[in-house]
């Protein structure tokens, strides 16, 4: 299940007509909203599952919308004046029933605050949709169980998680095996391998002897990438240790701005640097 604007369609060049909810206006517009990127190829590779599309926005927007993109759906529910929308978990429920589907089974995928929290009272899987670094710290505090940067993501957790996590796991344990031999070289390589393979607690740990380490990096390597890597996992380590970058930074940023405007009252000719 999917959250429609923002998730599957970037709308932000219509974002004007929707806040004012001239819904006509958006239709007449949509040539200017475009579909993220991987989310066909997403659709194509999942086709023997059902896809339903929660949205806030009325019908009279989302299907048009949908059908002008060429979306492929099983269920659509929209906004219903008389009815709990999100963040409510209500319209999951009415999807998963529309599909004839246990809603333990669902997944839900959303780029806002209100799609984790009614995916996780609903009781299904909660994804996160956020390709920056920013997005992903607004949607962490949410805790959704998993967060993609982008729908190839997601495309490679459905269709080859079972595989690739039992590569991921036998190499992140030949890793630790390496490690309690004192091999540090081979705790390496296959800590570097379990991490390209998507294992969370891997990427964690390489960004540690990463960061201990610096000679050690190359091409294609970064330390702040793999801690991300393991924090849109929901790896609490990573979460936790992300959370107190968070507060170094705040405090860098916080301290910067009270040297700035102490550096402007001093001058002497402050009022004309304010006006400028």
């Amino acid at each position: 299940m999917f959250d429609l604007d923002g998730t599957l369609v970037d709308t932000s060049a219509i974002e004007t007509w929707r806040e004012k909810r001239s819904w006509h206006e958006c239709i007449r517009h949509f040539h200017l909203t475009r579909v993220n990127p991987h989310v066909h190829l997403l659709l194509q590779s999942i086709q023997n599952k059902k896809i339903g599309i929660v949205t806030n926005a009325p019908y009279i927007y989302a299907e048009p919308l949908l059908k002008h993109h060429g979306i492929r759906y099983d269920a659509l529910i929209s906004y219903e004046k008389n009815q709990k929308n999100k963040p409510y978990p209500d319209p999951l429920f009415r999807c998963a029933q529309h599909m004839n589907v246990h809603i333990e089974h669902c997944i839900y995928v959303g780029n806002e605050p209100t799609d984790i929290a009614a995916a996780k009272a609903a009781g299904c899987t909660s994804v996160a949709y956020a390709n920056t670094y920013s997005e992903v710290e607004q949607l962490l505090v949410y805790m959704p169980h998993l967060i993609i940067k982008n729908f190839s993501d997601l495309q490679y957790t459905l269709t080859e998680e079972k595989h690739m996590q039992k590569i991921a796991r036998e190499c992140f344990e030949q890793a630790l095996e390496e490690k309690q031999k004192g091999n540090s070289w081979g705790y390496f390589r296959y800590l570097n391998e379990a991490s390209d393979h998507g294992h969370g607690l891997a990427q964690y740990y390489l960004a540690k002897v990463l960061r201990k380490n610096p000679h050690l990096l190359y091409e294609g390597k970064n330390i702040r990438d793999l801690l991300y890597g393991a924090v849109m996992k929901m790896i609490p380590e990573a979460v936790f240790e992300l959370g107190q970058l968070f507060e170094q930074e705040n405090k860098w940023r916080k301290q910067n701005i009270f040297i700035v405007l102490l550096l402007i009252w001093i001058t002497p000719q402050h009022n004309i640097f304010l006006q400028r």
